[in-house]
């Protein structure tokens, strides 16, 4: 499932809203990666816009999945709003992040913020599809 998630992840520029403010101010690089083949793919934060493609680049750190279908399933529940999914991954050996502590450090609170953002979301609809 990761594999095609990786191969098929599709991100040309996107300009990035509040979460993007705090990347802005740091431009960074990674890559996502399995131990299990070579598919990978690049995520570059330049000037709050996010960049993306397939090719191998020179990159602050990397994330490193056990294998595909466990990457793939972290991620689905990271979507999902599995709050602590990445942090849990990094603490049983599904992920590892190799490379600049400062940017993992970054990624990290970044991702946190995000989850919070879109829980907050999540709680303020949660009523929108009752009928009386």
């Amino acid at each position: 499932m990761s594999t095609i998630l990786l191969k098929n992840f599709h991100v040309a520029c996107l300009p990035l809203s509040k979460p993007g403010a705090r990347l802005s101010r740091n431009d960074y690089s990674f890559i996502m990666g399995s131990r299990e083949d070579d598919t990978a793919r690049y995520f570059r934060f330049i000037g709050g816009n996010l960049r993306s493609g397939r090719s191998r680049i020179p990159v602050d750190f990397t994330l490193i999945w056990q294998n595909n279908q466990s990457g793939g399933r972290v991620m689905t529940d990271i979507v999902l709003g599995k709050r602590k999914a990445l942090y849990n991954a990094v603490i049983k050996g599904i992920l590892t992040l190799e490379g600049e502590g400062k940017y993992v450090s970054l990624f990290m609170e970044t991702m946190n913020h995000l989850n919070r953002m879109f829980a907050k979301k999540k709680t303020k609809g949660a009523g929108c599809d009752k009928t009386d």
